[in-house]
């Protein structure tokens, strides 16, 4: 709101000489209010940029990306339904020159092109950590089971900020690689 709010006073600077006033003719909210409502086109003008300005600026700064994520879901499914909705994978592991480097430390064609999974347990229910993030503040950790992420099944997500994240990632040593 406090960018929307910048945005009209700069129009409103701007259009000043149209209603022929100066910025000190509008000293207080009441006298700014009078010229607007006396000047009906402006009024309309000012109400249609404030619209346009608001729908801008929501998109820019989407704070929440629907995830669409139900527990059971197979992973592909999810993970495309994400993608979709603008959610984006969070490469987990990079070597020093910022390569991705996959899961299991296989080189790129590995692991199908999942760098979003920050390890896989590899026995018993087959867990799987991945990562997305919305563009702004925000990653989405989520839990999958049943092996692979081909083959896995949403467990658990959550939300978590910029702090838990980066004791996720990983830059990795060459010569970890095989």
């Amino acid at each position: 709101m406090k960018k929307i709010n910048q945005c009209l006073f700069v129009i409103f600077i701007a259009i000043l000489p149209v209603v022929n006033a100066q910025p000190n003719d509008c000293g207080n909210q009441k006298e700014l209010s009078k010229i607007l409502t006396e000047n009906k086109q402006l009024k309309n003008t000012i109400r249609q940029l404030k619209q346009q300005l608001s729908e801008q600026i929501t998109v820019k700064n989407v704070t929440t990306i629907p995830i669409n994520t139900k527990q059971g879901m197979q992973y592909k499914t999810a993970r495309k339904t994400l993608l979709g909705n603008g959610w984006q994978m969070v490469t987990m592991k990079t070597l020093p020159n910022g390569t991705p480097v996959c899961y299991d430390y296989a080189y790129s064609n590995g692991c199908d092109g999942f760098y979003e999974v920050e390890d896989c347990s590899g026995t018993g229910m087959g867990f799987c950590l991945m990562f997305f993030y919305d563009g702004d503040k925000t990653y989405l950790k989520i839990v999958t089971s049943g092996g692979a992420p081909a083959d896995a099944h949403i467990v658990s997500w959550k939300k978590i900020g910029t702090e838990e994240i980066a004791a996720h990632r990983e830059i990795v040593s060459p010569e970890k690689l095989y």
